[in-house]
This record gives structure tokens, C-alpha cells and sequence, in this order.
């Protein structure tokens, strides 16, 4: 009866935190979605509908590796503290070692696609030149530390 409000409390400060930012997330990933159905004027339309998109991309990647690594923290990481521990008995440590690496790799797998977005939407990003010039970079630096 006291750890009722406690418990409340503690479900707020994990729920806050993980799910809200998906939903306001989901939210303009519907209102873009609109954008994009409606017709477009002349001029600018395709440059406008160009970023749209780009941005559409970019909340989508955010969308799925937040909520995924928010679900997996929240149903492995938090329900257990906060309810009866007997409930989730059945959770053994390979679900603690999913949420662990769910937690610190899916945000690390969001920072690496978005740059990748970035760069793949621009008009004059080629990848075969981008490529080729990496390698390029690679190699001669490599040939550079084995000479010395």
C-alpha cells in the first residue's frame, strides 16, 4: 500500500523518458506522411518534397531504433523493479544481456545511418566516387605507416 504511489512514481520516471519521445516522434511521422500525400505547387516542389523525405527518413530510423530499444529496456529493464519480481521469473540473463546490447547498440546503429542518409540524399554525392576515394585514403595512409 505505501510502495503503490512509490511504484507509480518509478513507472512514470522509466515511461516518460522512452516512450514519449517515440510517440511525438510517430506524430510527425504521420503530419510528414500528410505533407507528402498532398499536391505540391509548382517551382520548389521538388526540392521541398526532396528534404520532406529526407527528413521522413531520418525520423523513421530514429523511430525504430528508439521504440525498439525503449520496448526491450522497459519490458526486461524496468517491469521486473517495479512489479512483482515473481512475474518475470521466466526472464533469464539472455534477455538482460538482448537489453543491454539493444540499449547501447541500436542508438549507436541510428548515429551511423544518419550521416549515411545525409550524404546518400544530397544531388551530387556519387558512390562509386566516394568509395574509390576512401580506399584511396586508406591505402596510402597504410602504405605510409608500414614504410616508416
Amino acid at each position: 500500500t505505501v510502495y503503490a504511489p512509490l511504484a507509480a512514481l518509478r513507472f512514470c520516471f522509466h515511461f516518460i523518458p522512452f516512450v514519449v519521445p517515440s510517440i511525438i516522434v510517430l506524430v510527425c511521422m504521420v503530419v510528414q506522411l500528410v505533407w507528402l500525400k498532398k499536391p505540391a505547387p509548382a517551382g520548389t516542389a521538388t526540392d521541398q518534397r526532396h528534404v520532406t523525405i529526407t527528413i521522413l527518413l531520418l525520423t523513421g530510423v530514429f523511430f525504430i531504433c528508439n521504440t525498439a530499444a525503449s520496448v526491450w529496456y522497459f519490458l526486461y529493464g524496468t517491469l521486473p523493479s517495479v512489479f512483482d519480481k515473481k512475474l518475470f521469473e521466466q526472464f533469464t540473463d539472455t534477455n538482460t544481456a538482448i537489453t543491454i546490447a539493444s540499449f547501447t547498440t541500436l542508438p549507436l546503429i541510428n548515429a551511423l545511418l544518419w550521416p549515411l542518409i545525409l550524404t546518400s540524399r544530397s544531388g551530387n554525392f556519387n558512390i562509386k566516387e566516394a568509395f574509390n576515394r576512401t580506399f584511396t585514403t586508406f591505402t596510402s595512409s597504410v602504405s605510409s605507416f608500414i614504410s616508416k
